[in-house]
């Protein structure tokens, strides 16, 4: 869908904290983000899924975007640290994001920030999942991965970071 009050999400992080906006962060959120959404459309298609999980998610900008996208979905973000820029993003998608889910008490009430490394992702990884690694580095790829596989849950990695000698 269509969402223009996301470019007010961008401009009110930029004006109120400037340092945390990188244009090439923000490009590359945004198109992983619409490659993810339409997998996640695809996947509905087929079988539900009950959470996503973005693994190693960094600034977290496109499990946000997911979890802004998918209300009715519990999106979990999962890094060693939780960045000063998820929390300011968040706040600026529940003060000026549209609600679509009228059960939610706030318009993110969906998403959730995880601090912790990747030994922790089996607990939040079942068959109605959606694992998303976005520059995942090193093993985090194929540890998500073969995770997502064992557990029969879908899958999107957009991987960097690659040493020959992993695989």
């Amino acid at each position: 869908r269509n969402a223009p009050e996301l470019a007010e999400v961008v401009a009110q992080v930029a004006s109120t904290h400037p340092h945390l906006v990188r244009v090439k962060e923000l490009f590359e959120s945004v198109e992983a983000f619409r490659a993810v959404d339409n997998f996640v459309i695809a996947c509905q298609r087929h079988r539900p899924l009950r959470r996503i999980v973005d693994v190693a998610c960094g600034h977290g900008l496109v499990g946000l975007l997911l979890a802004y996208r998918f209300q009715n979905i519990p999106v979990v973000c999962l890094d060693q640290e939780k960045r000063e820029v998820f929390q300011v993003y968040l706040e600026a998608l529940n003060a000026r994001g549209v609600q679509y889910v009228k059960e939610a008490g706030s318009v993110m009430d969906n998403v959730r920030f995880v601090e912790a490394d990747l030994s922790q992702l089996e607990a939040h990884v079942d068959a109605d999942t959606c694992v998303v690694v976005v520059h995942g580095c090193n093993e985090v790829n194929q540890v998500s991965i073969e995770l997502a596989r064992e557990r029969g849950a879908v899958w999107a990695a957009m991987p960097c970071c690659i040493p020959s000698a992993l695989y």
